[in-house]
């Protein structure tokens, strides 16, 4: 008797799924830091060398990217919380892999999912705890 999605699997893929698109906006939040600091950059060099008009145009694009960057580190915030609510989920649902943090797996494939979700979440921090 062939085997249907389990609430634990479906815990585990949309906690996977969660932990991709944070790391996809940050890395976008990065890509975007790092043109801010190119603009400037270069907004300095124009008007280092005199030329007004380049440089007014470099700072105007400069505060535009500013503006998507708070839009990419609101959406980016929104995916921390989705993938801390999943990641809660899912160890509701499939317990924890340890009976000292209070809730004992149900059996060895979601005591299983529960480790591999704890892995992923370390495995994918990209730039540090503090993101």
């Amino acid at each position: 008797m062939p085997e249907g999605l389990t609430p634990c699997d479906y815990a585990r893929q949309r906690y996977r799924s969660t932990l991709s698109w944070r790391n996809l906006w940050t890395i976008l939040l990065f890509t975007f830091g790092t043109t801010i600091v190119v603009f400037l950059s270069v907004t300095v060099l124009f008007f280092l060398s005199d030329r007004n008009v380049q440089g007014a145009l470099s700072t105007l694009s400069t505060l535009v990217n500013g503006v998507a960057v708070k839009w990419v580190l609101d959406r980016r915030s929104d995916a921390v919380k989705e993938e801390q609510e999943a990641f809660a989920d899912l160890r509701q649902v499939c317990g924890t892999a340890t009976a000292q943090e209070g809730v004992v797996a149900r059996d060895d494939r979601a005591a299983q999912a529960v480790a591999e979700a704890a892995s992923l979440r370390e495995r994918y921090r990209l730039f540090g705890r503090w993101l």
